[in-house]
């Protein structure tokens, strides 16, 4: 019997494949391939998070609701940078008690939407485009003939910017707290619970469910594209992999609506009931009241 050989293009260099190439080619697909993981991976956390002990987990989720929501309101009608401070400060307490990473709460919630604002913001700071209040706060440059009015910071603009930036991350915090102690059927049941309508319930829950289930289905075509691509890919065929896959995407979605809508009907689904949700405990109203006082002393100290 004649032995076998491997072909001639397994065993050549690597570098005649032109895969380091490729892989620069294909390094936008291969960091989408990854935040889509992320995306799972913190699904997971997330879930085993709000399994473990800690102040925010042995409460209520209608309690939380209404308290963090609460805090929520407030920090958004504040006009005070000490205040949304405070507000700032007490998110990470309630993550600390609570067993979250503080790394992680200020990686994802203070680092990508605040620096953004930050950034659309830079032109609102300086005096040519604010008229109502040009108090010099940080003077850039003097008066010269480009510029006769000079070129500074004033301190009303920058009180605004600062106050856009602490709201946002204030918000963020606040609801990421929630999210990580709290399961997304728990919270569920404390809207039912709160007397919210069922037609709302029933559409955050579907909406939520089909955020992971499309981006299941995005991880799987780049995936699906990686192993079945050899040699050079160029820029003009990566977008036009990623046009079709967002038109295959809005397909899919599409048909799966119409597939899981039937499956329910089948089963039985006529409309969303109320989940039974246990009474709430002295705790509860021990963390509410806290809450409440804590936000009546903001508005009295604005």
């Amino acid at each position: 019997m004649s032995e076998l050989k491997l072909p001639e293009y397994l065993s050549e260099p690597l570098a005649t494949l032109d895969l380091a190439q490729s892989g620069k080619k294909l390094n936008f697909l291969r960091k989408t391939i990854n935040n889509l993981s992320d995306l799972f991976a913190n699904e997971i956390y997330l879930s085993s998070t709000a399994q473990q002990t800690g102040l925010l987990q042995n409460l209520q989720s209608p309690s939380k609701i209404i308290s963090l929501f609460g805090l929520i309101i407030c920090s958004n009608y504040t006009s005070h940078v000490t205040s949304l401070i405070l507000i700032v400060i007490l998110s990470l307490c309630y993550a600390r008690l609570s067993g979250i990473s503080l790394v992680l709460l200020i990686k994802r919630c203070w680092l990508l939407v605040p620096s953004i604002l930050l950034l659309c913001s830079l032109p609102v700071l300086f005096n040519h485009f604010n008229t109502v209040n040009t108090t010099p706060l940080l003077i850039v440059a003097k008066n010269n003939f480009l510029l006769p009015s000079g070129l500074y910071i004033t301190k009303y603009s920058a009180q605004i910017v600062a106050l856009t930036i602490l709201r946002s991350g204030c918000s963020l915090s606040i609801v990421y707290v929630l999210l990580t102690t709290t399961s997304w059927s728990k919270i569920a049941h404390g809207l039912a619970w709160l007397k919210f309508p069922c037609s709302f319930i029933l559409i955050l829950e579907m909406t939520y469910r089909y955020i992971f289930l499309l981006a299941n289905l995005a991880l799987q075509l780049n995936q699906a594209r990686l192993l079945r691509s050899v040699g050079i890919i160029t820029h003009q065929n990566n977008r036009k992999f990623i046009g079709h896959s967002i038109a295959v995407l809005f397909l899919k979605a599409h048909y799966l609506a119409n597939e899981i809508f039937q499956a329910m009907r089948c089963r039985g689904f006529s409309a969303y009931q109320n989940h039974v949700v246990n009474q709430l405990s002295y705790r509860d109203y021990q963390f509410m009241v806290f809450n409440f006082s804590f936000i009546i002393g903001i508005f009295l100290l604005g």
